[in-house]
């Protein structure tokens, strides 16, 4: 079986501290719409197929068929191919390389980008590919112009 082309973002996302159900319902709106502008170009300037494997903590609450289950009344819900292993929660850059690894032969990465609020996790290895979210604005228009300048050139 030939590897599929795909273009991944590796996603932590933020919430408001309240309710499980709540949280979901309660995710930041522009950096929401942020990430849809950035799978949407993604997509239609390279004609390939982008996806999203959840590296937060949200992994933890359920299998991938219960998160996006918990995440459908959201844009990208519909973009969730896999969540990153659990080794540790402080080696976030540890879990992704696993999972880099482990999918290797099934997926061809043409490109990835790392979208993380957290330093001093292992992150900063990936170089420009992680993107440091600031953990008031989240996904703000200059995280997005610095994905979109990683995924498109």
């Amino acid at each position: 079986m030939d590897a599929i082309d795909i273009i991944l973002i590796f996603l932590d996302i933020d919430f408001l501290p309240v309710t499980l159900e709540d949280k979901v319902s309660r995710f930041d709106a522009n950096a929401l719409k942020n990430l849809e502008i950035l799978i949407r170009n993604c997509k239609l300037a390279t004609g390939k197929n982008v996806g999203i494997v959840l590296s937060s903590s949200w992994r933890t609450y359920g299998d991938l068929d219960f998160l996006r289950k918990l995440f459908k009344e959201h844009f990208f819900s519909n973009y969730l191919i896999d969540t990153t292993p659990v080794i540790d929660l402080n080696k976030r850059g540890l879990e992704i390389k696993t999972w880099i690894e482990t999918n290797k032969p099934k997926m061809n990465i043409l490109k990835f980008v790392i979208l993380d609020d957290c330093a001093g996790i292992g992150l900063e290895e990936f170089g420009n590919k992680f993107i440091q979210c600031d953990e008031k604005t989240l996904f703000s228009r200059t995280e997005l112009d610095s994905a979109l300048k990683i995924m498109l050139n």
